[in-house]
């Protein structure tokens, strides 16, 4: 006990004596908690960023003129080659880190802007400062494999400016988990795989449908439903936000565009479920459009077996097929624990590596051909942003940049908590001020994606109470939100003032229907909602878009968002003005999300799409 009180609040300041801090975790997010310490020959498997800010800023700036219709170089995507010329570090920064890691004899092995390391714990402690012990993280009845982490650590100055920051040393970021949610309990499906696996879906929520009037009179005729009143299928999608898309011409060439979702946390596709909702709910889709291709990233695999069937998958895969065709479908599997070695160099088994795998899965996005990457990404996993170690999140983002340059559109779901994040946490920050805050979720604050909340099915739609929404302490607010942002805070009047950062990256863009949707899973029919139910809605729609651009030869819309919120585009959403997002309770006092109002707002950005042939036809026109 007494060597686990002494790790619990180490003398750091001793240890990074000489050193230049990189990161800190002031207090361990919620669920981590100190496992034991480890002999200090325990081996651990880093990888160090190299910087390349120069690079990183460029590609920025290339991305605003690719991204905007109104620039000469609007369109004009750069290639593999050039993006990775742009990320590349010095040499100088390389050898610098080389030689440090010499002197305290490490080999380091360079790929791209990485140095990776093998070390020992006693070698950490030395080369870094680093007081490293086992944690492990718990949520519910499950608890994952201790893994070593240190809660802070330094470099020497003469390679501060060399070194981004070293991953996973201080990452106490959750397994990714998907944003699945039962009918009873929006973004339910926060856990293991295993634990969501065993929920019961039962149906959808009870539905929130206007009051008819009292006493209506002989004459009184009930207006007709909307059309996703009952349940949410591609049918009535389409039949709501009237997508009536087909190529032109008896028979039309194949798409040029690829839409691919993203799956993690052995999210494994079954297809036989795919095959079963097509033909209930599909049939219009070819049965050579249903097979849908299965790219495995970074050790992923997909077992067909129906136990194994994930919720998250389904959903994603079946929504797009259904609503994207005649765009094809990929489905990515990325592993969710890469290889690790014991310090013999033996594979560990599965149950004991802990590589988190979303940066394997952004650089293999990146590696590859011009002609094989995808133009639409879904991703439907999110996280608290204050959870997510900054100098990582920094890092993602750089990444979405460099993909959007190379004219990938990318959809990322919100989460499901409302002001709460993705309700993992209490709603304090994790400073050490322990501050009554608002949350934001990660990857959505990055600005160079498309963030997606969620609407009822109800008319008039309004806000889905589950759909997070907030303010970024990341990354600043990009100037194509300044009038909206501002503008929705004004129309606050105060409410929520001093629980976010009103300057930060504001979240969602963009909205759809995100309740009741009906999925075929494990064999049998469930219901579904959430902002993960909103997005392949939404990023169909964007697949169909670049399909009838590329048609007649307009190049891909690529990094959306300065499009998106140009008055073209406005003018045919519709806004969404009523309802209010789930709030935090602080002290015990229960305080309302946020609010749907006229223009940008928390609940749901700047709409959900009218009728999408007017969408169409706006980003059509260049």
């Amino acid at each position: 006990m007494k060597s686990l009180l002494l790790l619990a609040a180490p003398c750091l300041a001793a240890l990074l004596s000489g050193l230049s801090p990189l990161e800190s975790v002031t207090e361990l997010p919620a669920g981590w908690s100190l496992h034991s310490a480890p002999p200090a020959s325990d081996v651990l498997s880093l990888s160090i960023s190299i910087r390349h800010d120069e690079g990183d800023d460029e590609l920025k700036r290339r991305l605003g003129g690719i991204s905007d219709p109104r620039s000469g170089s609007y369109g004009a995507f750069l290639s593999r080659e050039e993006v990775r010329a742009l990320r590349s570090p010095s040499r100088d920064r390389v050898d610098a880190v080389l030689g440090w890691l010499g002197e305290g004899g490490v080999e380091g092995v360079v790929e791209e802007d990485w140095v990776r390391v093998e070390v020992t714990v006693g070698q950490a402690r030395d080369l870094l400062g680093a007081e490293v012990a086992y944690y492990t993280f718990s949520e519910g009845e499950e608890k994952s494999v201790p893994v070593l982490r240190a809660r802070e650590y330094g470099v020497p100055e003469g390679v501060r400016d060399a070194v981004g920051f070293i991953h996973p040393l201080s990452n106490f970021l959750p397994l990714l988990r998907s944003n699945d949610g039962d009918s009873e309990t929006p973004g339910g499906g926060y856990g293991t795989a295993s634990e969501r696996r065993r929920r019961d879906f039962k149906g959808p929520r009870a539905r929130q449908v206007p009051d008819e009037p009292i006493n209506p009179g002989d004459d009184y005729v009930a207006p007709p439903a909307p059309p996703c009143a009952n349940r949410t299928t591609p049918a009535c999608i389409r039949e709501l936000y009237n997508i009536t898309y087909a190529p032109e011409g008896a028979d039309p060439p194949p798409s040029e565009v690829t839409y691919a979702a993203a799956g993690f946390l052995e999210q494994f596709l079954y297809h036989p479920d795919t095959d079963a909702f097509m033909t209930a709910y599909a049939p219009y889709v070819p049965l050579s459009a249903r097979n849908v291709t299965v790219e495995l990233v970074n050790n992923g695999t997909n077992p067909q077996v129906m136990s194994k069937a994930g919720l998250e998958a389904s959903l994603d895969v079946q929504y797009a097929v259904s609503l994207s065709h005649p765009v094809p479908v990929t489905f990515q599997s990325t592993g969710g624990r890469g290889a690790k070695l014991d310090g013999d160099g033996v594979p560990l088994p599965e149950s004991v590596a802990d590589n988190e795998p979303y940066l394997e899965w952004l650089e293999h996005m990146l590696e590859k051909d011009d002609a094989d990457i995808p133009r639409v990404v879904a991703v439907s996993y999110a996280d608290d942003e204050q959870g997510v170690p900054r100098a990582y999140a920094l890092k993602v983002c750089d990444l979405f940049a460099a993909i959007a340059a190379r004219g990938v559109t990318v959809i990322v779901a919100t989460g499901d908590g409302g002001s709460r994040g993705v309700r993992r946490g209490d709603c304090r920050s994790n400073d050490g001020l322990r501050r009554p805050v608002t949350m934001a979720s990660f990857p959505g604050t990055c600005p160079y994606v498309t963030a997606v909340g969620a609407v009822s099915a109800i008319e008039p739609p309004q806000v889905a109470t589950f759909s997070t929404g907030g303010f970024s302490i990341y990354f600043e607010r990009p100037g194509f939100q300044d009038a909206d942002v501002e503008g929705y805070i004004e129309r606050l009047e105060g409410h929520l003032e001093g629980h976010y950062n009103a300057s930060g990256r504001a979240i969602p863009d963009v909205s759809a229907i995100g309740t009741g949707f009906a999925v075929q899973w494990g064999g049998g029919p469930s219901s579904v909602m959430g902002t993960s139910a909103a997005v392949p809605v939404f990023a169909s729609m964007v697949a169909l878009i670049n399909d009838a651009r590329r048609r007649r030869g307009l190049p891909w819309t690529g990094w959306l968002n300065p499009r998106l919120y140009s008055e073209e585009v406005r003018g045919v959403l519709r806004d969404i003005v009523t309802g209010v997002s789930a709030g935090c309770a602080w002290d015990g006092d229960a305080v309302a999300g946020w609010k749907a109002l006229d223009g940008w707002d928390c609940g749901t950005g700047i709409g959900v799409p009218g009728d999408f042939m007017e969408l169409l036809e706006v980003f059509l026109e260049d």
